[in-house]
């Protein structure tokens, strides 16, 4: 946590000191607590502050380390009272206060600080029952309108048995209302990864300082629900009637108390209501308070480590000749503001970048206030840290990741779309190589694909989606081609304190190119096609019965046969495949790009042939099998006599090639 005040003016606040507190903890290793006690007393108050941060252990009337001489942010002292203020574990030990200034208001003289103590206990609970700790001293202010004058007992139940921590409560320490209204604020509470709900409630006496005989009790009309909202009707008497007695009386204090719960963990706030006179009682305004008027964003935010949280406050006062700033609580480390903009209206920016031990719930409260310290209503933003996510790909959706069946000519297209669900970071689409069926290692995209520039793609509900358009139309040689196509999106790199990283999400999609197909292009002939394989029109007609006649004009894209798709048998390698059907090993290559370059083939491959009657064997391999090999195609001599051939045991037969 870090300071923080932006309000620049003085108003007397009169007797004692404390105006808040709270506490909360956590579980370590075994039985043993981290304690962590947040309060805030008095800034003004000239004593009984032990000044460590000037290296003394005395007392002095100058305490802190401000133009003033009083404190502020970063200075360490300890607490003094009528009572001394001392925290209490519930199992006999006690500490002294002393507190980190974290934050603090000149205009309603105040600062806020954190204590931290580490305690042990001898067993997690107190014989089932939750250790009871507890901050007590003396005294509250004199001028209060309800407990002046009494000590406070701040309690927190421990249980280590059900729970691992205690719910954590961010406010301001004193909350301005106008009188003669329905007001609600909100006391805000998180819980460490918001693992369990949390429940509000009001203090109860005991847990306000009170007593049997002599009970505290809460100002006249607080309320509070389960989301934490705190309600009140300030046209109540109680309200009205400070303000007469004495009749100068600008606006009245009252103590209020409210217990937070998450399953056995309880949390105390302390805090201050100041009500604000806005009438004489006739009807005519004797002082108005300053309004926040717009906070930018508003409502709850979700936030990602390594990018700038934003928030813009707007204020203003119906007074004219008043000077507005705002006062902000405690905020997160690493947290800035920039300086106040006008005087009346004004504005104010909170930058924040989280880093990567900051996941979680953050809570910032503010009001507007003005010179006089007169202070609008609390509010506060909660903001929802995660760690940054990696981008992600929207599309294409392909079942299974596999894309259509491309053809040879004809272009295959689709949109690649990518976005973040951190919607202030920015992603980019690129390509991550390919991999053939045969290889072991990605390479270079196939010779021809690419993707087209990047461009935004507005799609609802999805923020900052960025797409490419995939194109390739696979060449002459490319039938066949089968394997992966990889693409990655990678998004900015972010970071807190300069430090980021860029993340990247990859994405591989199936991709095969029919082999022995190819699309005509516009006016292409069958000439002209053949004339690309380097064979000849009757061989390419000869391949499709369904075009009539081998002078049509084909029409554009229309996809043909170039070739005979063969199926490898046992034995089979390429050069006898090649020498058989009159062609070469390279132009079994040219015709199926997923043959690996040692030439291998597997039995049921499909390759794809382009047969040159004038070239290939007159005689099928059966036709050539020595005598000691006579029954390994027994299948195919069985199928021959099925179809009326003679066989005479011990005697070879020829095939012509194409015929049964």
């Amino acid at each position: 946590m870090m300071l923080l005040l932006t309000s620049l003016f003085l108003a007397a606040v009169s007797a004692s000191h404390l105006r808040y507190g709270t506490i909360t903890w956590e579980k370590g290793n075994g039985n043993h607590v981290k304690f962590t006690i947040e309060t805030a007393w008095r800034r003004s108050y000239d004593g009984n502050y032990k000044t460590h941060h000037k290296g003394t252990s005395g007392y002095s009337k100058s305490t802190g380390t401000g133009a003033d001489q009083y404190p502020v942010t970063g200075d360490v002292i300890e607490i003094n009272g009528l009572e001394w203020p001392v925290f209490q574990t519930g199992d006999g030990t006690m500490s002294y206060l002393t507190l980190t200034v974290t934050a603090y208001s000149q205009a309603e003289d105040w600062f806020y600080g954190v204590t931290t103590i580490d305690h042990t206990y001898s067993t997690p609970s107190n014989k089932g029952s939750p250790w009871i700790a507890s901050f007590t001293g003396c005294c509250r202010l004199s001028n209060l309108e309800n407990n002046k004058d009494r000590t406070w007992n701040l309690q927190s139940h421990v249980n280590l048995l059900l729970e691992e921590y205690a719910p954590h409560v961010k406010s301001l320490p004193i909350i301005s209302v106008p009188e003669n209204e329905a007001v609600e604020f909100h006391i805000p509470a998180a819980n460490p990864n918001h693992e369990k709900a949390l429940g509000w409630a009001l203090a109860t006496s005991i847990e306000l300082g009170g007593t049997t005989t002599n009970p505290a009790v809460q100002p006249p009309t607080l309320a509070v629900d389960q989301d934490g909202k705190c309600t009140m009707d300030t046209k109540h008497q109680s309200f009205t009637t400070p303000f007469t007695h004495p009749a100068n009386q600008k606006s009245a204090l009252f103590n209020a108390g409210v217990m937070i719960m998450s399953g056995a963990a309880k949390s105390p706030v302390d805090f201050l209501i100041r009500v604000l006179e806005t009438n004489n009682g006739e009807g005519a305004a004797v002082e108005s308070i300053p309004t926040i008027e717009s906070i930018e964003p508003a409502g709850e935010l979700t936030e990602y480590v390594g990018h700038t949280v934003k928030i813009t406050l707007k204020a203003t006062d119906k007074t004219a000749t008043d000077r507005v700033g705002f006062t902000w609580g405690v905020l997160p480390d690493g947290a800035t503001l920039s300086t106040v903009k006008g005087v009346n209206s004004v504005e104010q920016t909170f930058f924040w970048t989280p880093c990567n031990t900051q996941q979680g719930q953050h809570i910032v409260c503010y009001e507007a206030v003005d010179q006089k310290g007169t202070a609008s209503v609390q509010k506060c933003t909660v903001i929802n840290v995660h760690t940054d996510p990696a981008p992600r790909f929207n599309g294409p959706n392909y079942a299974g990741n596999n894309v259509p069946t491309a053809y040879v000519g004809q272009e295959l297209t689709f949109d690649v779309l990518s976005d973040d669900v951190n919607c202030k970071d920015q992603v980019t689409i690129a390509m991550s190589g390919s991999k053939l069926n045969c290889e072991s290692k990605k390479d270079t995209w196939p010779a021809g694909a690419e993707l087209l520039a990047q461009t935004v793609s507005n799609f609802p509900d999805v923020c900052n989606q960025r797409k490419r358009v995939f194109s390739w139309t696979p060449k002459w040689d490319q039938g066949g081609w089968k394997g992966q196509v990889c693409l990655k999106t990678s998004d900015l790199a972010g970071g807190c304190k300069g430090a980021g990283v860029v993340q990247t999400t990859e994405m591989c999609l199936n991709m095969y190119v029919h082999r022995c197909k190819y699309a005509v292009q516009y006016e292409q002939q069958l000439q002209e096609v053949s004339a690309i394989y380097a064979t000849d029109w009757i061989n390419t007609w000869q391949h499709n019965p369904d075009i009539p006649h081998p002078d049509f004009v084909l029409y554009a894209q229309q996809v043909i046969n170039i070739g005979h798709v063969y199926k490898v048998n046992i034995r089979d390698n390429l050069h006898d495949i090649a020498t058989r059907f009159g062609t070469s090993v390279q132009w079994l290559h040219y015709l199926n790009m997923d043959l690996c370059a040692d030439h291998t083939v597997d039995i049921d491959q499909e390759i794809c042939v382009i047969s040159n009657s004038c070239e290939g064997m007159i005689l099928s391999p059966y036709g050539k099998a020595g005598a000691k090999d006579n029954y390994w195609y027994s299948s195919a001599k069985d199928a021959y006599k099925r179809h009326g051939g003679h066989e005479t045991a011990g005697t070879q037969h020829t095939y012509a090639p194409g015929h049964a």
